[in-house]
């Protein structure tokens, strides 16, 4: 039953996403990326993510993400601490938490499209599956997001980003109800 509540999820994000990328006009203003960074959030973590945009006038671009991140929580770590120090001997749980999210996003360029380093902000909102938690594994909730990028031409069509956003869970089932991942990624 959770393979189908991620499908649900994940469903409609993809299929607009084959129709940008498929459409004869949009190919031409259609983007693609790649990126990855730290997690702020947490110990040890990690982000990822995948892509796919269109350029909807020379300052706004709509960009559908699918993005991952994974970190170690020090709330669980600290609860499983004084768990330990109060005797209670329960075994302690997995402290890794795995957040997966499908995102619409608005992006506004604040510089011209043709300089070589631009600066943007993005906003949107979207659902967040938590595959790894030790008290909501299973759970989907919507979110929202907010950030800012430099963007640096490397060719005539591709750029080098570095991106910083701040995730806000809502209703979130734990502990976890942000996530801060930084990342850099090609954009083509």
């Amino acid at each position: 039953m959770k393979a189908l509540s991620t499908l649900a999820t994940a469903g409609p994000a993809f299929g607009l996403a084959f129709l940008l990328a498929t459409s004869s006009v949009a190919t031409a203003q259609t983007f693609y990326g790649f990126a990855g960074g730290p997690e702020v959030r947490g110990n040890g973590g990690y982000a990822a993510q995948a892509s796919l945009g269109r350029q909807l006038a020379g300052h706004l671009a709509l960009r559908l993400d699918v993005t991952t991140s994974r970190f170690g929580a020090p709330e669980i770590f600290s609860a499983v601490a004084q768990c330990i120090a109060c005797g209670a001997g329960a075994p302690p749980p997995n402290g890794s938490v795995g957040v997966v999210a499908v995102l619409a996003n608005g992006l506004v360029n604040m510089t011209a499209p043709a300089d070589t380093v631009g600066l943007y902000l993005i906003a949107g909102a979207g659902a967040y599956y938590f595959y790894q938690d030790p008290s909501a594994q299973g759970a989907v909730r919507p979110g929202v997001s907010a950030g800012a990028g430099l963007a640096f031409r490397v060719g005539a069509h591709s750029q080098l980003f570095v991106e910083a956003r701040y995730h806000d869970v809502l209703g979130a089932p734990s502990s976890v109800t942000w996530l801060a991942p930084v990342t850099l990624g090609l954009r083509f």
